[in-house]
């Protein structure tokens, strides 16, 4: 009996490498590297903005001082134009209240300084509950430490590849692509 579980866990390692090794490759959600974030999509076909936005903001350097979140219909405001701060355009798709709250939250316990914050109301705000994205890979947010990231990375490796989102990221962008400039300002453009 021992056999057959040792046969059957070998296989099954021999069976999710390859899909965690393409995962963690290509990333086309942006969990691990920064490499897919900033390369154009085609609607339907974005990285998490969610996670990338947040891993970005606490683990590298920025001068930004106010926030502007929302769902995906706020990516469109040009955090640039907004004066009275630096703005960063936190939109990510679906964004809702409850998860801003916890963005902030986590802000302030990194140490930032938050001198504006504003938050874009729309229907999916009232509509849906921050925990239907808890599942969600594209919708998944970053979590406070190593420990509490690691049962959603290894989720994120083992899941099914997306074979079709390859496409769309090797080829050069033209104006039907949204760029999500997540390393920039945090704004969408078409």
């Amino acid at each position: 009996m021992k056999t057959v579980f040792l046969k059957l866990g070998i296989l099954f390692l021999i069976s999710i490498i390859p899909v965690a090794f393409y995962n963690y490759t290509f990333d086309p959600y942006g969990i691990f590297t920064d490499t897919s974030l900033g390369l154009g999509y085609e609607p339907g076909y974005e990285p998490n903005q969610h996670y990338a936005k947040m891993r970005h903001l606490i683990n590298d350097d920025h001068s930004w001082d106010s926030y502007l979140f929302g769902s995906s219909r706020v990516g469109k405001i040009d955090p640039s134009l907004i004066s009275g701060g630096k703005y960063y355009n936190m939109n990510y798709s679906e964004g809702v209240p409850g998860e801003h709250l916890e963005d902030i939250k986590m802000l302030l316990e990194k140490g930032f300084t938050l001198k504006n914050v504003m938050i874009g109301l729309d229907n999916s705000s009232y509509s849906i509950s921050p925990e239907e994205h808890v599942d969600q890979i594209m919708r998944h947010g970053y979590e406070r430490t190593f420990i509490k990231r690691l049962p959603f990375q290894i989720k994120y490796l083992c899941s099914a590849p997306r074979f079709s989102i390859m496409k769309y990221i090797q080829q050069t962008m033209d104006d039907t692509m949204i760029v999500f400039d997540i390393l920039g300002n945090g704004m969408q453009r078409l």
